[in-house]
């Protein structure tokens, strides 16, 4: 007579699975209950596989439930159901990446846990499972994200696992968390703490300056020219201790960064806001000629200057500058100005002078015909 085992059930699951997960969360859960109720001894591949198929079709409620049996039958001396990391890490990656951060620590919770009571090598953890996390709760909108973040990162820097050490991934991650919860300053301290050397296994790097530059672009604070006082004084600092260190050497990222800073502060016409953000535009040309930098400013790159022009009043220069891209196209083929380049010069003509005025009617003329001449309709 044929007896179905734990693989029988994990095999018709995975079946079950390709007709999605309300089909799974019907006929498969009543499916599952049988087995979670019989007798059949757990095998932790069988599992595994369960649990994999439930986490890829969200059903996290049932997969936790699955690991659940596997840990009490383990703990109960069936040996076959043992757990491993793959079990625990399936669900905590999941979860991570349906943004749900505190599930998904629970879980590691529960693998710490266990670790701690059997120390079986097979359910070491290891920085990439505390990096996740740290990642979920820098991209999380819930309450206190980046101290949940932090508190991940200090967990790890009070550990004595060799597996366990915080490294670039994990401070970067800490710092966009800071930077989403509009807490530059914050970002900027756990820099500081990476430079003055107080974190083994830790250097700056670009990635890690760039992020905290990215946290003073988009603060929503009230001294917006500060912010992107701040976020420069990064990126020349990059510029001068790159010479001797050339893993802070700063890259695209880095200027557009700091251009989008600039731009952030121009809000609520700022002109002087929106003139630094353009000499900061004029300083990565002339780093690209002199082969500092890899690539010229892209189309991007000068939008975003026209942009400050705009909001800030500075009608006359947004123009200028769109005529400066225009003249870079045609001698050099970089830059090429788009639909945006264009448009955002005759919003500011009609914000300054009125939608129906003779100046907004004449700049939209002329810049009609620069957008025929470039066939950018």
């Amino acid at each position: 007579t044929f007896r179905p085992d734990a693989f029988s059930y994990c095999i018709a699951l995975q079946a079950m699975g390709t007709k999605g997960a309300s089909y799974i969360q019907g006929r498969g859960y009543e499916f599952l209950d049988r087995l979670l109720s019989s007798s059949i001894p757990p095998e932790r591949a069988a599992f595994n596989g369960i649990i994999l198929t439930l986490a890829k079709n969200e059903c996290f409620m049932k997969a936790e439930e699955c690991l659940n049996h596997l840990v009490q039958s383990y703990k109960a001396g069936i040996t076959s159901a043992k757990p491993d990391m793959t079990s625990f890490t399936t669900i905590t990656i999941a979860y991570a990446k349906q943004g749900k951060p505190l599930h998904a620590e629970k879980v590691l919770d529960q693998l710490e846990e266990l670790y701690a009571t059997t120390k079986e090598r097979w359910l070491r953890q290891s920085t990439t499972i505390y990096n996740t996390i740290i990642d979920a709760w820098a991209k999380s909108n819930e309450e206190n994200s980046a101290l949940r973040a932090h508190n991940i990162l200090n967990k790890m820097k009070n550990m004595t696992d060799a597996l366990i050490r915080p490294d670039a991934i994990s401070y970067s991650g800490v710092i966009n968390a800071y930077g989403r919860n509009n807490n530059p300053e914050a970002a900027e301290a756990l820099l500081g703490e990476i430079e003055s050397g107080a974190v083994n296994f830790v250097e700056p790097n670009t990635v890690i300056m760039n992020c905290v530059i990215d946290a003073w672009a988009k603060t929503n604070g009230t001294d917006r020219f500060y912010a992107a006082q701040r976020a420069e004084a990064i990126l020349e600092r990059m510029e001068q201790e790159s010479a001797s260190n050339p893993a802070i050497k700063p890259d695209k990222i880095s200027y557009t960064s700091v251009l989008n800073a600039w731009a952030h502060a121009s809000t609520g016409h700022d002109v002087a806001a929106a003139d630094r953000a353009e000499n900061l535009l004029q300083h990565m040309i002339t780093m690209y000629q002199r082969g500092h930098i890899e690539t010229p400013p892209d189309t991007i790159a000068f939008n975003t200057v026209l942009k400050s022009f705009a909001v800030s009043g500075a009608t006359k220069k947004a123009e200028s500058l769109l005529a400066d891209m225009f003249y870079r196209w045609e001698s050099s083929r970089t830059s090429k100005p788009d639909n945006f380049s264009f448009n955002i010069v005759v919003y500011a003509y009609e914000i300054e002078f009125g939608k129906d005025s003779e100046q907004a009617k004449k700049a939209k003329d002329r810049i009609q015909r620069l957008r025929e001449r470039l066939n950018v309709i």
